[in-house]
């Protein structure tokens, strides 16, 4: 009997160890098919080329890692997935979660308008609130970055302008004076930098350890940006001193660990991340306009979808996040030349999510 029962614990062992293998293994190979599939939406990247990094992280976990061409053409060093670029546009977001920050501690309020805060900002200020820059609802004329070349000269071209392009809340209008605005409005409401502000609340505390802005550029952690000309890609650094609205340079790692952080609410709150996913504040421009405090708010075909994309200074970037499967997919490369990272991005995900109905 016991000879018996030895043997049948031994055969049911055995299977159990042979089907938890063959799950294994095709876990395996579901990731290396996924992998194989990401891979071949960026063969534009083989060769000596500008490169890329893809993440995608679930529920607050990496569960993809990847860079593919060159951090940098003529010293053919290939690029890696620790490689910082410039955020360029992604950077409104840190800029908008500051603002939201300040409004927890009661240094400010939405509903703010600019001749509150700035005491000699003309009179048509008075009609352009806080909120009214978050969602680029303000009417704010945008500056020539020919002739401006710091966030105190946009505020001194405001200052020159005695209209708006229309009036608050009645259009939205994409602006970069919004968000250097806004980041002038850190600056004296928290008695800091920009720089030291962000440092302070958010790159200290939540230990990301590989971010900086243009001012503290390190060169030999940064992916060199490209431009195509005539079909070649060119080395062309540009840096701008005008910030809120880019100029923040990090990698996939520390940029998700930051989304991560947002998401699970412990930068700010739960009330302050529904108004960063809504568009109730547009009332009614809800229905045909989708930017709200940083982010772009969508849906269709019954799933929403966040995203914000950056194309600027040599280098595009894009990241998606998905609130209904806690799933965020992140580009970030090194040249500039209108691919449809969304698309490809949205492609991704359904890698990972096959009942996504984008």
């Amino acid at each position: 009997m016991n000879i018996l029962f030895k043997r049948t614990y031994l055969l049911a062992i055995s299977l159990i160890l042979l089907n938890s293998q063959n799950l294994f293994s095709q876990e395996q190979l579901n990731l290396e098919l996924i992998e194989s599939n990401i891979n071949w939406f960026f063969t534009d990247f083989v060769g000596d080329k500008p490169g890329i990094v893809v993440s995608v992280m679930k529920q607050g976990d990496i569960i993809f890692n990847k860079a593919y061409g060159y951090s940098n053409i003529e010293s053919k060093e290939k690029m890696t997935v620790n490689k910082a670029f410039n955020l360029a546009a992604l950077s409104k977001s840190f800029t908008s979660v500051a603002i939201l920050k300040l409004e927890e501690k009661n240094k400010l309020s939405l509903e703010d308008n600019l001749t509150d805060i700035f005491k000699d900002f003309p009179e048509y200020g008075k009609r352009v609130k806080i909120k009214n820059l978050l969602n680029h609802t303000s009417g704010l004329k945008n500056y020539n970055s020919d002739q401006v070349k710091s966030n105190k000269e946009v505020l001194d071209f405001l200052k020159t302008q005695d209209s708006l392009d229309f009036e608050p809340n009645t259009k939205q209008k994409y602006s970069n004076t919004d968000y250097s605005l806004l980041a002038q409005i850190i600056e004296k409401e928290s008695r800091k930098s920009y720089k030291d502000y962000l440092n302070k609340i958010f790159f200290k505390k939540y230990s990301m350890e590989n971010i900086f802005l243009t001012e503290n550029i390190l060169t030999e952690l940064v992916a060199m940006p490209y431009y195509k000309e005539d079909k070649e890609y060119l080395p062309k650094t540009v840096l701008s001193n005008i910030y809120g609205e880019q100029g923040i340079y990090t990698n996939t790692s520390d940029y998700l660990k930051w989304v991560s952080f947002l998401l699970k609410e412990k930068i700010i709150s739960s009330e302050n991340i529904n108004k960063m996913f809504s568009l109730k504040d547009l009332n009614e421009l809800a229905a045909n306009n989708s930017y709200a405090y940083g982010w772009v708010i969508m849906q269709r075909n019954g799933e929403k979808y966040f995203w914000h994309g950056g194309a600027d200074f040599g280098y595009s970037n894009l990241v998606l996040y998905l609130p209904d499967y806690d799933l965020t997919v992140l580009l970030l490369s090194n040249k500039n030349d209108g691919n449809n990272y969304l698309k490809i991005a949205i492609d991704i995900a359904k890698q990972f999510e096959k009942d996504l109905k984008l």
